[in-house]
């Protein structure tokens, strides 16, 4: 099979471009159908972190987040700075300084500074489409560009983490910023480039600490250069001094973005010890080979479909066959983010978005070299070249492009969080003292009608006959959390007695299951006690 130079095929430029556009166009679209989801009755898990944060921010004026965690920072700064925009615009306020009036406005209506925090996230998105374009046109050339674009977006798991407020696609951005520059300092070395790699890289870390891992790309394209000017006079002194260069502007980038990790060094180590905690129900119990198979064989599959994951793993083999400088550089890059993600005591799908980018254009690659060999061999399909690799996208990305309508859909629609909010609001008789769990519904604004006790894990809080004794008629629960501890019933041996205890002994009144139409958990809704009172263990 010939190798692929990165001109073969390629669409003419103009046709590229709209190709690009409508590509991001599409997806934009996507990405804002389900922006609201279950608001403004619940919103998505952690997101209130961020969004929490901005506002008080904004209402006492002091730019100190107090958490650290992700640090976030290129999430958190730019809400404070809308939201600001947004609550002077819309209530008064000034623009510097406090504005406590965002207090009163948040309180009033959240659902307004949330859309503004998810349609940051979809910037980010967007964003992140255009540079795998841009890395992948260097890389492979504008044909596997464009392919591996579209590949990029057409995963629910990406679509999701794109409308909320949330880190995930911010880090996606600044990685393959920072990718791209890399390649620029290949391409034009000057400690110009080496400076703006730095500052993207900085610019990752401060989204997500594990980003760091893009500083040994950084060094390794120094030193792929070092070795081909070694002849040159004078190279390794001035390779020596751009590199520098580049490397101190990742420390200054980070600390621009979170000058407060070192004004406040005590508690930011306080925030990345509680966020590296080893445990997390349902997310650990792996050690690092088991973590990598997860990855490999459950989470990618899952997320990118098996056929592109095969192709991912053929353009894998191709760029490793062929040894382009480049090519390795950045695949390496995405092994070692791989490997180092396996290395946690959890595992969490979202932990690989970053490497979406760089698998669809592998998977693009190997589509492209496909169809360059049937090219090569069979003259009925050089006479069609391009039905043949619409026919190739459409068999490769079906599936895929199948669950996003599916996930589409049903984030448009009701969830069954909602349906059961409504159902309980409903029926339940006032005065009904209520328990439920995190992830199941938001009761928050019914308390005039119920006496509550949530959100939380109700497994946590004690045995079924406390929550009876307690005087509780209704307990809500959610597969989000009982299917964590059902799963593993020999670490969490009282937690799934209680769920199982529960569904033996409690009276079922309504079940939500989600379906085609209705995204969201199972939520189960168990009366202990009243008219079909049953004996509690």
């Amino acid at each position: 099979m010939e190798s692929y130079d990165g001109n073969r095929g390629n669409c003419c430029c103009n046709s590229s471009k709209w190709i690009l556009v409508a590509i991001i166009g599409i997806a934009a679209g996507v990405f804002l159908s389900g922006i609201r989801k279950d608001l403004p009755y619940s919103h998505e898990i952690d997101e209130n972190i961020y969004v929490d944060l901005a506002v008080k921010m904004v209402s006492t004026g002091d730019m100190n987040p107090r958490w650290f965690g992700n640090p976030g920072s290129t999430v958190i700064y730019p809400l404070v700075f809308l939201f600001k925009l947004w609550t002077a615009g819309e209530y008064g306020g000034g623009l510097i300084g406090a504005n406590p009036i965002i207090v009163h406005a948040y309180a009033a209506d959240q659902t307004e500074y949330y859309i503004l925090g998810r349609m940051l996230t979809v910037l980010y998105a967007l964003l992140s489409i255009l540079m795998t374009y841009l890395v992948g046109k260097r890389l492979f050339g504008e044909r596997v560009a464009l392919i591996g674009a579209f590949f990029s977006t057409i995963s629910p798991l990406i679509v999701y983490y794109g409308q909320v407020v949330r880190t995930d696609l911010a880090g996606t951005f600044f990685t393959m910023l920072s990718l791209w520059l890399i390649l620029r300092i290949y391409d034009a070395p000057s400690t110009k480039n080496q400076v703006l790699a730095g500052l993207a890289i900085g610019s990752a870390i401060a989204t997500r600490y594990f980003m760091v891992i893009l500083c040994p790309a950084l060094v390794a394209v120094d030193v792929m250069l070092f070795r081909m000017r070694r002849g040159e006079s004078n190279a390794g002194k001035v390779n020596l001094r751009s590199m520098a260069a580049g490397l101190l502007a990742v420390p200054i980038s980070f600390v621009l973005w979170s000058p407060f990790f070192v004004l406040d060094l005590p508690r930011a180590i306080r925030s990345i010890i509680y966020e590296a905690r080893p445990s997390h129900f349902g997310h650990d119990g792996l050690s690092f080979f088991g973590n990598l198979a997860w990855y490999l064989t459950k989470s990618i599959p899952a997320n990118l479909t098996l056929p592109i994951a095969i192709l991912t793993v053929a353009g894998l083999v191709l760029v490793f066959l062929r040894r382009r400088p480049e090519q390795l550089l950045i695949v390496s890059f995405a092994v070692l983010l791989l490997l180092c993600t396996s290395l946690s005591k959890l595992h969490w799908s979202r932990w690989t978005i970053q490497l979406f980018p760089t698998m669809a254009l592998l998977a693009a690659y190997a589509l492209c070299e496909t169809l360059a060999y049937l090219v090569d061999r069979a003259s009925f399909v050089r006479r069609r070249t391009g039905a043949a690799l619409t026919v190739l996208i459409v068999v490769f990305s079906i599936l895929l492009v199948h669950d996003l309508l599916l996930f589409t859909i049903g984030e448009t629609a009701t969830s069954t969080r909602i349906l059961a909010r409504e159902w309980v609001i409903r029926n339940l008789p006032d005065g009904a003292k209520v328990a439920y769990e995190t992830y199941s519904v938001n009761l928050d604004a019914t308390s005039e009608y119920f006496e509550l006790f949530g959100p939380t894990m109700l497994a946590a809080r004690g045995s079924l006959r406390e929550f009876y004794n307690a005087g509780f008629e209704y307990l809500v629960v959610t597969s989000s959390i009982y299917d964590r501890f059902l799963a593993q019933p020999d670490r969490y041996p009282c937690e799934a007695s209680f769920y199982s205890t529960l569904f033996e002994k409690g009276y079922l009144v309504k079940e939500f299951k989600p379906s085609d139409l209705n995204r969201g958990p199972t939520v189960r809704i168990y009366r202990i006690r009243g008219p079909a009172d049953r004996t509690t263990e």
